[in-house]
């Protein structure tokens, strides 16, 4: 017989907000991406500022999770496995943030990028935002189906696993490219913060999984 709380509902319910809003900001990233690759930034501007937007939006949600948690805390059994979810999906929205803020200084720069290179980090981009959709699935389910939620976890690790893989072929790609000390460094920044946000989701979906178990 599946423990579902009424709290449950609720924190799961903000969470999935708050990754809509990381994967509508992602999608804009991969717009100025193909905008870069193929020399229309014209536009970028505007879609960098909406990402910094949606980032102000999720801190709000941020708050509004905090707060409830912190209302209901005596009544909840998984509070810091609940705080730590939240914690690392809130990284998520900064690291993207950041990236949004280089890509903005590359642009306005007008560095060369390297098609291969912005070919692959578009393709990393990709996959993440296929891991965060499945972990939206997940929190969809965890509250109706955990069971069917905790099978899907490992949808989560194998794109983790795939988006490893690209980061380090990306990698070498950008080290090899014939573009300025600077343009390298930022690029490879730009990688690794999208390397990093699959890194994080993977451990959110860990601690998801605990919290999941008590769900059943």
């Amino acid at each position: 017989m599946s423990s579902v709380s009424v709290a449950d509902v609720k924190l799961t319910g903000l969470l999935r907000r708050e990754l809509v809003m990381s994967r509508d900001m992602l999608e804009d990233i991969l717009v100025v991406l193909r905008g870069i690759e193929r020399g229309e930034t014209g536009e970028a501007g505007n879609v960098l500022g909406r990402i910094r937007e949606r980032r102000e939006d999720i801190e709000g949600l941020q708050l509004e999770f905090l707060a409830y948690l912190s209302r209901i805390s005596r009544g909840i059994t998984h509070r810091e496995d609940w705080m730590r979810i939240e914690s690392k999906l809130y990284n998520v929205s900064d690291r993207l943030s950041g990236i949004s803020y280089r890509l903005g200084f590359l642009i306005e720069k007008r560095w060369r990028v390297p098609g291969e290179v912005l070919e692959q980090l578009v393709e990393i981009g990709e996959k993440l935002g296929e891991m965060i959709q499945r972990f939206e699935v997940i929190l969809a389910e965890s509250t109706e189906r955990p069971e069917e939620a905790i099978g899907r976890i490992k949808e989560v690790r194998e794109r983790e696993r795939v988006i490893d893989e690209r980061f380090r072929s990306a990698l070498f790609t950008i080290l090899d490219s014939n573009v300025s000390q600077s343009s390298m460094l930022l690029l490879l920044n730009i990688a690794e913060m999208l390397e990093e946000n699959s890194d994080t989701l993977n451990e959110a979906a860990n601690d998801l999984y605990i919290v999941l178990l008590d769900m059943v």
